[in-house]
């Protein structure tokens, strides 16, 4: 059985010298807090004078109209879109905004992030949590489940097998406004991982990426539960 390292770091998950990173993501694939927001703002923002920004405004008219509700509701707050939004958009609009299962993954590029030596050039948007969005402006959570975790790593780990990787960061999945325990989200990534582990693949190595001072402070919780592995 192939053995894959796993290390427990602080930090933006943006600054990891890793091939791919993991982002919990939404039905939509809307980049909002936490690892989202470091992975919009590394990725770079769209210019009033790239071709982009046209071909973003050209999608979010495309849009059906639940999902332009909630591009309009997202653009009062963050009116400046990022070259990674656009790549989300644009896979929702082709499938005719249609909102992704949890469990679901969806491979972008990293933006800007790519030009940057020894950082990821892909990432994966893990569907781990989603809203209600019909209900705007302020849709009610739909919490992650133990498989919604585990099914979307499991995407995400085979993403990455696809295109080679042999390094991925993640965060600890949907603890915050996922819902989960953080015991409930390491056990998903654990028995994510055994499958990755049983399955031929090009992983070596995973950096679970602490983000917030919440997560912070537990850093020895988390050395000690992925030390128990391996």
């Amino acid at each position: 059985m192939k053995r894959v390292s796993i290390e427990v770091k602080i930090g933006s998950i943006t600054n990891q010298n890793v091939d791919l990173l993991v982002n919990s993501s939404n039905s939509y694939l809307l980049l909002g807090s936490g690892t989202a927001k470091q992975i919009r703002e590394a990725g770079g923002y769209l210019s009033a004078n790239e071709k982009g920004l046209k071909e973003y405004w050209d999608l979010v008219n495309k849009a059906d109209p639940t999902f332009r509700k909630v591009l309009d509701y997202i653009h009062s707050k963050r009116p400046t879109p990022s070259i990674i939004q656009k790549e989300c958009l644009e896979y929702i609009v082709k499938k005719n905004s249609k909102e992704l299962n949890l469990g679901d993954s969806v491979l972008t590029s990293s933006g800007n992030l790519s030009k940057i030596p020894n950082r990821a050039k892909y990432i994966t948007h893990a569907v781990g949590m989603t809203y209600g969005w019909k209900v705007q402006p302020n849709p009610p959570i739909i919490p992650a489940n133990f498989e919604s975790v585990k099914d979307s790593l499991i995407k995400s780990f085979d993403i990455a097998t696809k295109l080679n990787c042999e390094s991925l960061a993640m965060p600890v999945m949907c603890t915050r406004k996922g819902g989960l325990t953080r015991e409930e989200s390491s056990e998903a990534t654990i028995q994510a991982i055994e499958n990755l582990r049983e399955e031929n693949n090009s992983i070596n190595k995973i950096s679970i990426v602490l983000y917030s001072e919440e997560l912070e402070k537990e850093m020895g919780w988390f050395k000690r539960f992925y030390s128990g592995y391996w």
